[in-house]
């Protein structure tokens, strides 16, 4: 049998510079379709989920100094 995929939902605020550069990056990287942005976050989350906390701080630090 199979199972039926659910969805949780989590609303967030975020600075608009970063929502400008997040979704310009999904829209170069997979288009500008349905769903893209939902999927890149996902991504994103099992990224920071599945990386050690060294990875997240050189990424985020090298964020921050562009």
């Amino acid at each position: 049998s199979e199972r039926k995929l659910t969805l949780g939902r989590i609303t967030m605020s975020l600075p608009d510079e970063i929502e400008r550069r997040f979704r310009f990056i999904v829209g170069k990287r997979k288009g500008v379709r349905k769903g893209n942005i939902g999927n890149a976050i996902c991504d994103a989350l099992i990224f920071w989920m599945e990386s050690d906390d060294q990875t997240i701080s050189k990424i985020l630090n090298r964020a921050k100094r562009q």
